[in-house]
């Protein structure tokens, strides 16, 4: 098929595409359209009869807008003149500007965008299937975004969004990752499923099904993709994704999971380094019954949550200050108001698992040089800074509660 007939044939469609439209009409709409139906059939029997009208680049150039048509008919309009043979040279005329035109200002680029559940989408973007989709957590890559309301999203699934074609076999998945994606299409399916006999490479998925994750890089993309917690972690921290008491919960269950590696841990140790050891193991146990009955900010289950150990993040931070005698509300304060130095030094749930152990804290020696302070000394000082403290909390608490009203 030359240049032309694939012109022509567009044209046809477009034509019978405007002719289904009358019909939809009712009768004066279709009186007042009469003139444009007349003369769109006209320029397409210029193209029927005549093939040499225009150049092959120019019949190409004419293939990239979606409507070449209503472009000729619109240039038909321009002409100030009247039937075929000046029809003719609208035609020529209106070539040359739309020639003009994309040399000027590039090729008509169609809106080939989607909104994801956080942002733009396009066609090469990296994203993540949302966890309550049957392709829940899966990573793939944007093949097409085929618009709604166009001649190919009619000729596709009836959704009543944006179609957006993903590629989940874009992905390398490691061996572990792939006997999951089995499990899972197996039990759906009711039957054995391998990971090569599934239906992934071209998936239609509705925009709020994905999560834009291009912005991640390459590295931690591929982190996120070894094991379905670490991609169910990463869903879970857009807002709304999942309710705060589901959070909570989630939280519990983690740092349950922690607390029982470092008892395990504790173990290998003699009774002297325990003793030694004793600072810390008081501030776990306190960080997990803190963390397990107080209610905290959704943000800050959130921000728990991206951490393979929060239980031990809270206790270090805990021991740290616990000469201080505050509240552990602090201890958390100090966290949420630090974010950026406790992700770059914690394992994050997009990171590889780290070894559950833990090694022993080196007991730090007075300095020679500060007096040591008596019991009642550290007392009167711990509740004149706690009282500074919680001042400076409240007010901090008071502004965030007026921007959020």
């Amino acid at each position: 098929m030359t240049v032309h007939d694939q012109l022509f044939e567009k044209m046809s469609d477009e034509y019978d595409r405007f002719i289904a439209g009358l019909e939809k009409k009712p009768p004066g709409e279709i009186i007042k359209n009469a003139y444009e139906k007349v003369f769109k059939e006209e320029i397409l029997g210029i193209f029927e009869n005549d093939e040499n009208i225009i150049g092959s680049d120019e019949a190409a150039m004419l293939l990239t807008f979606d409507d070449p048509l209503q472009q000729l008919y619109d240039g038909w309009l321009d002409w100030d003149s009247s039937y075929l043979d000046q029809l003719r040279d609208s035609i020529d005329s209106r070539v040359e500007v739309l020639a003009e035109e994309i040399e000027m200002y590039g090729p008509v680029v169609p809106d080939k965008t989607a909104t994801a559940v956080n942002g733009e989408i396009k066609s090469g973007d990296w994203v993540i299937a949302t966890p309550d989709d049957e392709y829940g957590c899966l990573i793939g890559q944007v093949i097409e975004i085929v618009k709604l309301g166009t001649p190919e999203h009619e000729a596709e699934a009836q959704n009543d969004t944006d179609n957006i074609h993903v590629n989940f076999y874009a992905f390398d998945y490691p061996p572990e990752r792939i006997a999951e994606i089995e499990a899972h299409f197996s039990e759906l399916y009711d039957e054995p499923k391998t990971f090569d006999e599934l239906p992934l490479d071209d998936v239609i998925m509705a925009p709020d099904m994905l999560i834009r994750i291009t912005e991640l890089g390459h590295d931690e993309i591929a982190r996120m993709g070894n094991l379905l917690a670490n991609c169910e972690s990463y869903c879970a921290c857009f807002s709304g994704a999942v309710p705060q008491s589901e959070k909570h919960a989630m939280l519990i269950d983690r740092i349950e999971e922690n607390l029982g590696y470092y008892q395990e841990s504790l173990m290998r140790f003699g009774k002297r380094v325990l003793i030694e050891m004793a600072g810390k193991i008081n501030a776990m146990s306190d960080a997990h019954d803190f963390l397990s009955n107080h209610r905290l900010e959704e943000s800050e289950l959130d921000f728990l949550l991206r951490f393979q150990n929060p239980l031990e993040l809270v206790a270090n931070e805990w021991n740290d200050r616990h000469d201080d005698l505050d509240d552990m509300s602090f201890t958390i304060g100090d966290i949420m108001r630090n974010q950026a130095d406790f992700l770059a030094s914690n394992p994050l749930m997009n990171d590889a698992p780290v070894a559950k152990t833990i090694a022993p804290i080196e007991k730090a020696e007075p300095s020679a040089d500060k007096p040591r302070q008596t019991l009642s000394e550290k007392l009167q000082a711990a509740g004149e800074k706690a009282k500074a403290q919680k001042a400076q909390h409240n007010n901090m608490t008071s502004h965030i509660r007026e921007e959020r009203e």
